[in-house]
């Protein structure tokens, strides 16, 4: 039990005890406080009361100041929810709800916060419609058995405006409920939105077993929500996903983020273009894109962010896109991140013609296997083309998948014109370079802080001079992987030193064979060239265990030195 100011007395008389709870004329009341599982969180915020002072009995330092605060208790709160980067009891949402449960009884001042966070997401409208007493289960599905009275409409506000995220996760014969439920909580309303706070929603799966077509239209009419996601789209469900699409368009004007994944028809993504505030687009259609379709997504005067799946059907016959024969409308113009997938071909026309961005500064490439086996390497070099005329960009990222494509430095070339990247990754099957055309490639990349050349287990062609070409070129490199040639001599130490940056080096190559002294000279030349680097690893299954050996001698130069200048003033 929390007690005040008794416990500043020792065995104080009854009548004592009185007047030490009671807080002087003209001094406000604390907030009721009741015993439970958090309490002991507010006890250490409670100072005792002196009658012979003005003080007010719960004195406002700096730390109360902060759990009066609504927004920062709110913060706070969060924190009890569930977390997906944690392994603790806090990923089970029974638990976690049960601790903001307790929260919400502690204190006034807790609970509004506690329960804005306790309601802030909803896995379907099932718990709001329950905070009506007439709701009852008749034959296996819930309707109004009764009226619903203006308090009861006040209860369901007082927690429906506290929603910020509704997402459909519940088949919808769990809890299943007679379309005339919304309809009558529509016509209560007035016109006025069910959920006015509703920020963001979210179809899971769509399909028949998973949303309620009556309830996914509830929040239509709330102009608040800022994000749709709609997972797994079926075509068999098309009835639902045209209108539904077509309708939040004209309703919610101002939505700023979409996410469409699943089969969608050609009229459900002509529909995407009506969205004229949408700043994130993350479209995976199932279909290929066609090309009216990219010119209605390009002139989305806001976008900022796209995710495009190209798609795997037959592109239509059009002339090669190795040349521009035009030049192309001001498309994607505000575009300042872009991931595309998609084959070879597929993306090398959307760069040639429907992608000219003014201040891009993130690009992604995901190719993925060519069905109909078109010219992978000129669409590749056609894409480094035009990539390489893009000066604005700072990250690029080139990834492969479900294809085995050798690159050559001839090919690559024409990236080291990107002088202001700051991230660059190469995560393809193979790259087929030398150490003097690597020197070559990154000699331009001054501000480079993270590089990720291929991880090859075979063909690997690079040597230990790499490392020193790429010390020399990236004076900010923070991280690197790369992988090295088996057969080398071990290195010597470089001719000059310097305070390279470098923290993380991942190597990937065929299995390697060292002897004692390789393995001393390895590890001093990498310590001379990266005096500061904290992680080795072998990039891949092979030559994992020789590249701890080296990080553990490498950290040991390092304590070496530590130890040297600390006697020695050095």
């Amino acid at each position: 039990m929390i007690t005040f100011g008794h416990e500043a007395t020792p065995h104080p008389t009854h009548e004592a005890r009185r007047k030490t709870l009671t807080p002087p004329e003209g001094v406000a009341k604390p907030p009721h406080i009741v015993t439970g599982p958090t309490t002991h969180l507010v006890r250490r915020y409670i100072t005792p009361f002196n009658p012979s002072s003005n003080t007010p009995l719960l004195k406002m330092t700096s730390q109360t100041q902060v759990l009066q605060l609504q927004e920062a208790l709110e913060l706070i709160f969060e924190h009890l929810g569930p977390s997906p980067n944690t392994d603790t009891d806090s990923d089970n949402p029974t638990i976690s709800r049960q601790h903001l449960l307790w929260v919400t009884k502690t204190c006034r001042t807790w609970s509004e916060p506690a329960l804005n966070v306790l309601w802030r997401e909803l896995d379907s409208t099932y718990p709001l419609l329950l905070l009506i007493p007439s709701l009852k289960l008749v034959n296996g599905t819930y309707v109004f058995d009764g009226p619903v009275e203006d308090n009861d409409i006040l209860r369901f506000d007082s927690y429906a405006r506290r929603v910020r995220c509704l997402s459909f996760r519940l088949p919808v014969d769990v809890n299943p409920v007679a379309s005339h439920v919304y309809l009558v909580l529509q016509k209560l309303h007035h016109s006025t939105p069910l959920l006015p706070g509703l920020l963001s929603v979210h179809f899971p799966n769509v399909d028949r077993a998973f949303v309620d077509v009556s309830g996914a239209f509830l929040f239509l009419e709330t102009t608040t929500v800022k994000s749709i996601e709609l997972d797994n789209v079926g075509t068999n469900f098309e009835e639902f996903t045209r209108p539904f699409i077509a309708t939040s368009a004209r309703h919610i004007p101002n939505l700023k983020r979409l996410i469409l994944r699943g089969q969608c028809s050609e009229e459900v993504l002509s529909y995407v273009s009506k969205y004229r505030k949408l700043q994130y687009l993350d479209l995976h259609p199932g279909r290929y894109i066609s090309g009216d379709i990219l010119e209605d997504l390009g002139t989305l005067p806001e976008l900022t962010q796209l995710k495009l799946d190209m798609g795997s059907g037959q592109p239509p016959v059009s002339s090669s896109h190795r040349y521009r024969s035009t030049a192309p409308s001001a498309l994607f113009q505000e575009l300042q991140k872009l991931h595309i997938i998609g084959s070879p071909v597929s993306v090398a026309r959307f760069l040639a013609h429907y992608f000219v961005p003014k201040d891009l500064r993130t690009l992604t490439l995901e190719f993925t296997a060519d069905p109909f086996n078109g010219d992978w390497m000129d669409s590749w070099r056609h894409c480094f083309d035009l990539i390489s005329s893009v000066t604005s960009l700072r990250s690029l990222t080139v990834l492969e998948f479900a294809a085995s494509h050798v690159l050559s430095y001839a090919l690559i070339s024409p990236l080291s014109q990107l002088r202001n990247l700051e991230y660059l990754e190469l995560s393809v099957t193979s790259l087929l370079t030398t150490d003097d055309e690597l020197r070559d490639f990154v000699c331009s990349f001054a501000n480079l802080r993270v590089l990720f050349l291929p991880n090859q287990s075979d063909q690997a062609s690079l040597s230990f001079t790499s490392l020193q070409h790429i010390s020399a070129s990236c004076p900010k490199l923070e991280k690197l992987r790369l992988s090295l040639v088996a057969n080398f001599d071990a290195p010597s130490d470089p001719d000059i030193i310097k305070n390279h940056k470098l923290k993380e080096l991942l190597v990937g190559g065929p299995h390697y064979s060292w002897s004692i002294r390789q393995y001393v000279r390895t590890s001093r030349f990498l310590d001379a060239l990266f005096p500061e680097l904290q992680v080795i690893k072998g990039s891949g299954s092979s030559n994992a265990e020789e590249w701890e050996e080296i990080e553990h001698m490498v950290q040991t130069h390092q304590d070496v030195r530590r130890t040297a200048r600390l006697l020695y003033g050095m």
